[in-house]
């Protein structure tokens, strides 16, 4: 499947390298992957991109996955592609993973591949590394979902309908990304493409929110800090609907989504960025509370006690409309004080420490 790859205005970086040399390290940590896992790395195989590495990271898995996996090392590497398989000795859960696969990387730029999912376009890879040289980060606008490639029907992520022609949105500026993520997550963690210096040096994923909503939380997390992204317009990977994966977890995932935004939510506003922030995208913010299309209520609950507490009353207007919105919709809310000491457990992460401090460096200048 070919596509084209989108465009940018942003200017070139000098420190990103001719793409013909960049090395890509594709990441993909496997629990009980022994049904998928070795379509997942003949997916990876079949990129037209080389140099390429392909990390699995076995998360102690008690299937025979790595038999599969080191069959196919010795079947497939060569000629610029091989496959390295990390081993932990105990399981850690994914996001922990894919920071192992990540520290054993070789590219220059890092792909998320789960072991239930599928590259299915063969440039994708090579078309994302252009992108590299304007953005921080690239991922695909459209996926397929389903039980497996033959049956699965084109997915279109995107933003609550009130927002998707925001401009600031519309052109990825980073705070906008920011405001949006606070009510729907349109970016397929696993078709992403990070450079690796940003990984290392800026924002990486964090372990303790486990395998709950560990995407978004990234995401959220670099926008916060101002890290650019863009969308490769095409479908790059198939995202698999199986009973045992993560996602078909509902409880499991509001807790993450909850997490993720209500822990974003109390570092911007300890770093005294938040009500700039809310004050500026009053616009973005009515169209997404007026969509009611959120991905947790919980989340757009503690939105709206922080735009009250600007004393703005047209954010105050909206706080109230969410919240009836909220009753009218029936929609479940967990206890919030069990997210606030959720919330206080998983900042005392090292990652988010880190986060939490670049953030408050970070200059609160609004974007051009």
């Amino acid at each position: 499947m070919k596509t084209a790859s989108s465009s940018s205005a942003t200017p070139s970086r000098n420190d990103w390298p001719d793409s013909d040399a960049v090395t890509v390290t594709v990441v993909t940590p496997a629990f009980r992957a022994e049904g998928f896992i070795e379509e997942t790395i003949r997916s990876v195989h079949a990129q037209s991109h080389r140099p390429l590495q392909h990390v699995v990271v076995d998360d102690c898995s008690p299937d025979n996955q790595n038999h599969v996996i080191e069959r196919l090392a010795g079947e497939l590497s060569g000629s610029g592609y091989r496959i390295d398989l990390v081993r932990h000795d105990v399981n850690r859960g994914a996001a922990q993973a894919l920071l192992t696969g990540i520290a054993a990387a070789d590219g220059e730029a890092i792909c998320w591949l789960s072991a239930d999912d599928l590259f299915v376009d063969d440039s994708k890879t090579s078309e994302q590394i252009r992108l590299l040289d304007h953005v921080d980060i690239t991922f695909d606008d459209a996926c397929l979902e389903g039980p497996d490639q033959a049956t699965a029907l084109l997915s279109r992520p995107t933003w609550p309908l009130g927002i998707r022609r925001n401009r600031a949105l519309a052109e990825w500026q980073p705070d906008a990304v920011l405001v949006g993520l606070l009510f729907q997550n349109p970016i397929n963690g696993t078709s992403v493409m990070i450079r690796r210096d940003v990984l290392r040096d800026t924002v990486s994923f964090d372990p303790a929110l486990g395998n709950l909503d560990a995407d978004a939380d990234f995401f959220l997390r670099a926008s916060a800090l101002g890290l650019t992204m863009r969308p490769r317009l095409g479908v790059g990977t198939l995202y698999r609907i199986h009973p045992g994966q993560t996602s078909q977890r509902t409880d499991a995932m509001a807790w993450g989504r909850a997490l993720s935004r209500s822990r974003i939510l109390a570092a911007l506003a300890d770093s005294g960025r938040l009500d700039e922030l809310l004050l500026r995208h009053r616009g973005l913010l009515a169209g997404a509370v007026l969509s009611a299309n959120w991905c947790s209520p919980d989340a757009v609950r503690e939105l709206s006690a922080r735009m009250e507490a600007t004393g703005d009353r047209g954010l105050s207007l909206l706080a109230a409309a969410a919240r009836r919105i909220t009753r009218l919709r029936g929609l479940p809310l967990l206890p919030p004080a069990e997210i606030a000491a959720r919330v206080a457990e998983s900042t005392a992460s090292g990652e988010f420490a880190r986060f939490s401090e670049k953030l408050a460096k970070r200059d609160n200048a609004p974007e051009q």
